[in-house]
């Protein structure tokens, strides 16, 4: 189980949260990139 499912959160949410609550400079930038795109794409689901 992810941290985010244990949140009961997807991973693109969760990020975003960290990012928001000052936590973003602990990800690397291509993460929180990633989570914008997805959240813009209205899709949290992880492709692949």
């Amino acid at each position: 189980m992810s941290a985010a499912a244990a949140l009961g959160t997807d991973q693109a949410a969760l990020g975003l949260r960290l990012e928001r609550a000052g936590f973003g400079y602990l990800l690397r930038q291509d993460i929180p990139d990633r989570f914008r795109a997805q959240a813009r794409r209205g899709s949290g689901k992880r492709r692949g």
